[in-house]
Order: C-alpha cells, then structure tokens, then sequence
C-alpha cells in the first residue's frame, strides 16, 4: 500500500505526511491517522531531500508489513491450537469435533480481542517515504 500526501512537519529522520483521504479508509484500522488527521508518520530511511510541503510518496516497509501480517494471523492460529489441545487435554473423552469446535470459538474470540486492540493502538513506525513527487 503506497500514498501521496504533503510533508506537515520534519523531526530528524522522521515525516508527518498528511495523505488525501482514499477508498482504503473505509476499512483500515491505522489510529494514528485518524487521530492525528490523516497524517501519517513515516521515516526516511533512503535519506531524501524532504522539506515542509513537498508531495510525497509514502508505503509500508518490509518490515512493516511482516510485523502486521504476523501479528493479523498468529494470534488466531495459537488460539485455535490452545482451544484444540486443551480441549483434547483436559477433557480426553471429548471427540475430535468438539475439541474442533472449542478450538474455533477460541479462534473466533482471539481474533475479536486483537482486532479491537489494533483498532485503539497506533500503527506507526511500518511507514517509510518512497519518492518525492515533483
């Protein structure tokens, strides 16, 4: 995911972009700019020129990515797992379908939880700036 905007504000190696409001917002959960009005913190990591008002191109790091991919699909995988194995553990009569379906309630629940907290937290610190659109 990549977006332009205009560079609000510079400290150190870091840009507070304020990007046009696009189709993606509807369903993103990224707080921080929300809150922040749209703006967007992003870092310059290729050490570009930037100066207050130039139009940027700003994306998701490699890093960025690998950290919100993981964290999207680990902790409903785990949940399912503990339901599954708790169930075969604690209650070894219960068949294969229960321990099943005790698994994807935990599924369910975990990803609920998660997606709530991820609402409220800021997801900074995944954006870089890519190019400065001239």
């Amino acid at each position: 995911m990549s977006e332009t905007g205009k560079i609000r504000e510079i400290r150190g190696s870091l840009a507070v972009v304020d990007v046009d409001k696009g189709p993606a917002c509807i369903s993103c959960t990224n707080v921080e700019c929300k809150t922040k009005g749209r703006a967007i913190t992003a870092e310059n990591v290729l050490a570009l020129p930037l100066k207050k008002g130039q139009k940027v191109q700003i994306g998701v790091s490699g890093a960025g990515l690998f950290r919100q991919s993981f964290s999207a699909l680990l902790p409903p995988i785990l949940g399912f797992m503990g339901g599954y194995l708790f169930t075969r553990i604690v209650f070894p009569a219960a068949g294969e379908k229960t321990a099943a379906f005790v698994g994807a309630l935990l599924l369910f629940a975990v990803s609920v939880v998660f997606y709530r907290i991820k609402k409220r937290t800021s997801a900074a610190g995944g954006y870089v700036v890519i190019r400065i659109i001239r």
